[in-house]
């Protein structure tokens, strides 16, 4: 028997609801494991790998931005068809993609036949495709926090394991066939997957089907809802673009520039970085129910961007190191609750809506930063992408605890209140239909408390 210390830590983790989650939940969990050991690999030496066939810094941010827009492309088109063609299809589809983006990176060098390739196979960590909506939405009832743990974690091992050999583009070739093996074994996972869910059912009566929802855009939304919509999506362009300008591919190249590190010292500090990231993520959840979910965010994701500004300021590494890792820590503590916080002030029917409006502007936000960075890096200003990245989440947590904490509380307090009105409510049903019972004289159970009193 564990003391109660530790399974109170446990239960604030999550840890017993993904013991005993389904086999499916844990399939999916060791796919989205497998995917991100690759992507992680693929972080470290991205913009290295162009920078050894000697691409321009313009074009290595162009080639960034534009995999971006193509994934939100693709992602569309996914998103149309996941429901007819079926999630573990998608999942083997993109786990096909990942293979062969993986196998042409490892043989091919042209600029345009790599681009198409990152934009069929996602060459990306942010996995904003829907092939990665079809692998989250079984998890989304249980551990969906560990879920982004699981993702932010992994990363560690894929950017620590292949960086020892000292011929930069034969290595960094080696580090993107990574990605094909590992979705090679997440096909295979997703098949167990599918020999689960075919086994066949117990015949069901025929039942109508129910009347399709009218869909829904951003014309349908209720006015207060538009207004909050317009006030989110304006934060979280800011926002996204500060992210677009420093991903790790491009901290990655600017530490390898500034400091001219093996690989394998670079590996280790994203490693840290990402398992300490992973930590926070799960801790975010706790910190949510007693500070608020706004609170959470901007008190978490404000000293991230102090520490994400501050990073080109030291000249030596292990300062370098520990921004990096303090900035990890707290940078995606934010997502959790900001999810749920959406989940909070919209209505139910417009939450499909709302956060597929605001997974678009986000995307499109984003993939404008790669070229900014792009172009600071060939006019000898890398560090400027840090200073103004750092400066933007700033202002985006300040807009957000000025805009949204009252919002927050307004929201809290109509939840409470209907709350209070339910249970009134089942209470006067109660209540009411003792009374009935017990005139009747039929031996139910209020009549039996009745005469138990």
């Amino acid at each position: 028997m564990a003391p109660p210390v530790l399974r109170k830590i446990a239960t604030e983790l999550g840890l017993p609801t993904i013991i005993h989650a389904p086999r499916d939940l844990h399939l999916i969990f060791l796919t989205r494991f497998l995917r991100m050991a690759g992507y992680g690999g693929i972080a470290l030496v991205l913009a290295l790998f162009f920078a050894a066939l000697s691409v321009s810094d313009e074009r290595i941010g162009l080639f960034m931005t534009l995999t971006l827009l193509g994934d939100v492309a693709l992602s569309l088109f996914l998103t149309l068809v996941a429901d007819s063609l079926g999630r573990r299809r998608v999942l083997l589809l993109g786990c096909a993609g990942m293979a062969v983006a993986g196998a042409v990176f490892g043989l091919a060098s042209g600029y345009w036949v790599l681009l198409a390739a990152a934009v069929v196979g996602v060459i990306s960590r942010c996995e904003v495709d829907g092939y990665a909506a079809a692998a989250a939405a079984p998890a989304a009832g249980a551990g969906r926090g560990e879920y982004s743990a699981v993702g932010s974690g992994d990363g560690g091992p894929g950017g620590r394991k292949d960086t020892a050999a000292e011929d930069a583009e034969d290595s960094e070739r080696d580090v993107f066939l990574t990605p094909s093996r590992s979705s090679e074994e997440g096909a295979a996972n997703d098949d167990d997957d599918d020999d689960t869910n075919e086994r066949p059912l117990p015949p069901t009566p025929p039942q109508p089907a129910p009347p399709p929802k009218p869909k829904m855009g951003f014309a349908q939304l209720s006015t207060p809802t538009r207004w909050m919509l317009l006030k989110l999506c304006a934060l979280f362009c800011v926002d996204s673009l500060a992210s677009g300008m420093v991903p790790y591919s491009l901290i990655n190249f600017y530490l390898d520039r500034k400091f001219g590190l093996p690989k394998s010292t670079l590996g280790a500090i994203v490693a840290a970085t990402w398992v300490t990231s992973s930590v926070g993520n799960v801790f975010a959840a706790a910190i949510a129910k007693r500070i608020g979910l706004v609170r959470t965010m901007v008190f978490t994701h404000l000293p991230s961007a102090v520490f994400l500004a501050l990073i080109p300021a030291p000249n030596v590494v292990w300062l370098t190191a520990v921004l990096l890792v303090a900035r990890g820590t707290l940078a995606s503590m934010d997502q959790a609750p900001r999810s749920a916080f959406l989940s909070m002030v919209v209505r139910p029917e417009e939450r499909t809506a709302v956060m597929g409006i605001v997974n678009v502007v986000k995307t499109l936000s984003q993939s404008g930063g790669p070229s900014v960075t792009g172009l600071l890096a060939g006019g000898n200003r890398f560090w400027i992408a840090f200073v103004v990245a750092g400066a933007m989440k700033a202002a985006y947590d300040c807009g957000l605890l000025t805009l949204f904490v009252k919002v927050e509380k307004k929201a809290e307090g109509a939840i409470q209140l209907d709350q209070r009105e339910t249970r009134d409510l089942v209470d006067e049903f109660e209540l009411d239909t003792d009374d009935e019972a017990f005139d009747s004289g039929d031996d139910t159970p209020g009549k039996r408390r009745d005469s138990a009193a």
